[in-house]
């Protein structure tokens, strides 16, 4: 990103920024991306490990105890 500030400024052209800001957000879609597909692979690769209905029932603890 210096070398794009040092370029627009010698160049007087907004172009490095623009390859530059290009190249930071293709790599940012390519790691979101990377990162959703692994957790969604994880998502549902994993058998439900806790019960739909866990905490749903009541337990057996009196009150005021």
């Amino acid at each position: 990103m210096i070398v794009a500030a040092g370029l627009v400024a010698w160049l007087d052209s907004a172009w490095p920024d623009l390859v530059i800001g290009a190249l930071i957000a293709v790599l940012f879609l390519q790691t979101a991306t990377h990162v959703l597909t692994g957790a969604w692979r994880d998502w549902h690769a994993t058998p439900d490990a806790i019960p739909r209905d866990a905490g749903a029932k009541r337990c057996n603890v009196r009150e005021g105890t």
